[in-house]
C-alpha cells in the first residue's frame, strides 16, 4: 500500500506544542513500518493554517490522489488534515474515498478502511452540518445588526453605488444613471424606451449594459435604497449612505407604476418570471439572447410539454432581438440547463475553496494578456518608429513629402493598435472571492427550498451571463 504522509504545523502550533514537522513524520514512519505500508512520499505544509484549504503541499498531495498514485493518506492528528470540520469531511469523502484512497490517523486510531472508521465519517458528518448552521446563523445576525444600523447587509451591490469601508458610497457615473432613468420615466417614457436610450447613449454599470434590461430598470424605479433607506425583512429604515434621488421623486415613480400596472392588470411584473434563465443566457455564436418557450403536443387526451431555450435569431419572430438570420445554434432542454446551473451553485456553497481554481481556470483560458502584451509590444515598436521619423525630420536630409507619408501610415497604424488595446481591455471582476464566499455562505443550504424569484436573484448576485455553443455552456461567474 503506498501511503502519503501529510505532516504540518503553523508557526505558533510548533512554539506552543512541539508537534514539529520533523517528530510527525519519524512518528508517521514508524507506524507504517509497524503495519507494513510503504511511503510514497512526504507532502509538508510548515506554517501553513489548518483554517485554510489553499496550502502547497495540501493541493500537491491532492494532485497525485487523483493522479492514481496513492492509496493511503496519513496524519499524525486529525486536526492536521484541517481545523475545520466541513473541511474535513470533504476531503475524505470527496477527494479521498471518491479517488478509492483512505484515509488514517495515528493519535485518533482513525482509519476508512475499517468499519469503525467509516463509522466516524458518518458522525463528523453531522458535526460538519452542525458547523455550517453555525456560521449561517452568525452570518444571518451580522447581516441583521448591519441592517438595523442602516448599513449594506450583503447581496448584489447595487448600481450607483461602490462599496468601502463597510459603506455604499455614491459612484457619480452609476448615479448619474439612477437619476436619468427616474427623469425619463417620470416624464412619460417607458422603461423599454428607457432601456434604449440608456443603451443609444454608451451608458454602462458593474453589472454590464442597458440593453433589453427593462427587469433591472423596474427593479431600480421601485428601490427604495436610492431614496436613503436600506430593507430589514419586510421593514425599511434609514440608511447611513447618500440618497441618489429624492424622496418625492422615489413616492412619484411609486405612483406612476402603481397606475400603469392598474391599467395593466394582467402585465408580469419584473418579479414574476416564467423562467429560471430568462435574461442570463446568450448565444455564443451570433451574440443574440436566448429565451424560454414551451412546446405542446397533444396526443389524444394527454398533453405533453417540451419548455426549451432556443436563440433569438434561430426563432426569427422577433425580428429587434435578431443578430443574425443564419443563426442555427442548438435548442436547449430547459429542464437540463436549469439543473445544471443550479448544480453548480450548489457546488460552490457546500466547497466555496473552489472559487481559486475556477478562476485559476478561467486566467489560464483567457487569451486577453496575451493579446494585451502582444499589442502593447506592437505599439511600442511603433512609438520608436515615430521618434527615429521625427529625428530624420529634424536632420532635413530626407524628402518632406516621404516622411509625412511613413508618418502618417505609423500614426494611422498607432490608432488602430491603442482601438484594439481598449477592446481587449482587463475589466475587473464585479465580485471579489470574499464578497463571493460571502454570498454563498448566506445562501448556504437553501436552494432546495427557493422559489423561482429567490433563485433569479441568487443567479442574479453570481452570475454575469451564461452562453451556449451549440453542446457547450459557458458561464460566466461575477468573480471572474
Amino acid at each position: 500500500m503506498k501511503v502519503a504522509l501529510y505532516p504540518r504545523v503553523s508557526t505558533l502550533e510548533q512554539a506552543r506544542e512541539g508537534w514539529s514537522i520533523g517528530e510527525q513524520i519519524e512518528r508517521m514512519k514508524a507506524y507504517c513500518a509497524a503495519k507494513g505500508w510503504d511511503v510514497y512520499k512526504s507532502y509538508t505544509d510548515a506554517g501553513f493554517s489548518g483554517a485554510s484549504m489553499i496550502r502547497p503541499g495540501l493541493q500537491s498531495m491532492i494532485a497525485d490522489i487523483k493522479g492514481g498514485k496513492i492509496d493511503l493518506v496519513l496524519v499524525y492528528k486529525l486536526d492536521r488534515l484541517s481545523r475545520s470540520q466541513k473541511d474535513t469531511l470533504y476531503l475524505i469523502e470527496d477527494v479521498f474515498l471518491a479517488n478509492n484512497v483512505h484515509f488514517a490517523s495515528l493519535t485518533e486510531n482513525f482509519d476508512t478502511s475499517t468499519p469503525f472508521g467509516r463509522a466516524m465519517v458518518g458522525i463528523l458528518s453531522v458535526f460538519a452540518q452542525l458547523e455550517r448552521e453555525q456560521f449561517r446563523e452568525r452570518s444571518k445576525m451580522g447581516k441583521e445588526a448591519r441592517a438595523k444600523k442602516g448599513l449594506y447587509h450583503g447581496g448584489s451591490l447595487p448600481i450607483g453605488y461602490d462599496y468601502e469601508n463597510g459603506k455604499l458610497v455614491i459612484n457619480e457615473y452609476e448615479a448619474r444613471q439612477i437619476r436619468e432613468i427616474f427623469r425619463l420615466f417620470l416624464e412619460g417614457d417607458a422603461i423599454t424606451s428607457i432601456s434604449k436610450k440608456m443603451t443609444d447613449a454608451g451608458y454602462t454599470h458593474k453589472h454590464g449594459t442597458w440593453e433589453h434590461n427593462e427587469n433591472r430598470i423596474r427593479y431600480i424605479l421601485h428601490n427604495e435604497l436610492y431614496a436613503g433607506w436600506t430593507h430589514i425583512g419586510n421593514d425599511i429604515v434609514p440608511g447611513q449612505h447618500e440618497a441618489i434621488i429624492s424622496q418625492e421623486t422615489l413616492d412619484a415613480a411609486t405612483e406612476k407604476l402603481k397606475e400603469r400596472d392598474k391599467r395593466n392588470p394582467d402585465r408580469k411584473s419584473a418579479f414574476q418570471h416564467t423562467s429560471l434563465l430568462g435574461g442570463f443566457l446568450y448565444c455564443r455564436q451570433c451574440g443574440g439572447r436566448y429565451f424560454a418557450m414551451t412546446r405542446r403536443n397533444t396526443n389524444g387526451k394527454k398533453v405533453y410539454e417540451y419548455p426549451k431555450y432556443i436563440c433569438y435569431s434561430r426563432y426569427g419572430l422577433a425580428k429587434h432581438m435578431v443578430k443574425d438570420s443564419n443563426c442555427r445554434n442548438k435548442i436547449v432542454n430547459r429542464k437540463e440547463l436549469d439543473l445544471m446551473v443550479i448544480t453548480q451553485i450548489k457546488g460552490l456553497t457546500s466547497h466555496p475553496e473552489s472559487i481559486e481554481q475556477l478562476l485559476s481556470e478561467h486566467r489560464a483560458a483567457d487569451t486577453k494578456a496575451a493579446e494585451q502584451a502582444a499589442l502593447n509590444n506592437r505599439l511600442n515598436y511603433i512609438k520608436k518608429q515615430i521618434d527615429k521619423v521625427m529625428d530624420l525630420y529634424l536632420i532635413g536630409n530626407i524628402d518632406k513629402s516621404i516622411i509625412s507619408d511613413r508618418l502618417s501610415k505609423l500614426q494611422a497604424e498607432q490608432s488602430l493598435l491603442m482601438e484594439k488595446l481598449e477592446a481587449v481591455k482587463e475589466i475587473p471582476p464585479v465580485l471579489s472571492v470574499s464578497e463571493t464566499k460571502k454570498i454563498l455562505a448566506e445562501i448556504g443550504s437553501g436552494l432546495d427550498t427557493c422559489d423561482l424569484n429567490t433563485m433569479r436573484h441568487i443567479i442574479d448576485s453570481l452570475i454575469a451571463k451564461i452562453e451556449i455553443d451549440n453542446d457547450d455552456v459557458f458561464i460566466k461567474w461575477k468573480f471572474f
